[in-house]
């Protein structure tokens, strides 16, 4: 069985969150499929989104935005196979308000010191 690949990303323009996949393997879905976020069933969009994060495990897409106040919102979307084979996301995730980051959360950690012998 050949190895699933597959591209996300997310980016937001004029306010609106889209959510993107591709296929990096195989014969379909080579090009990104954009999903405007913003009319997810489970509702919740944020106004003023300005900046975008996106993470992927085990097939679920997490999506972040900022707010232009500091809001930040969080959904995802399944990763899932489309009948002609490519790769596509099904987005129906309530927009969830997040921690909130505040300057100086937390200090980083200071790094570790090398084990035995090995210089840097």
């Amino acid at each position: 069985m050949a190895q699933e690949m597959y591209e996300a990303k997310a980016v937001v323009s004029n306010g609106v969150a889209y959510a993107g996949i591709k296929n990096v393997t195989g014969g379909v879905g080579r090009d990104f499929t954009w999903y405007d976020l913003t009319q997810t069933p489970g509702g919740g969009y944020p106004e003023g989104a300005c900046g975008v994060s996106v993470s992927e495990v085990a097939h679920v897409v997490r999506i972040e935005v900022l707010t232009t106040d500091g809001g930040v919102y969080e959904t995802s979307c399944d990763k899932i196979i489309g009948g002609d084979g490519s790769d596509q996301l099904d987005c129906d995730g309530v927009w969830e308000p997040q921690t909130i980051p505040s300057p100086g959360d937390p200090a980083l950690a200071a790094a570790a010191e090398p084990l035995g012998n090995n210089q840097r």
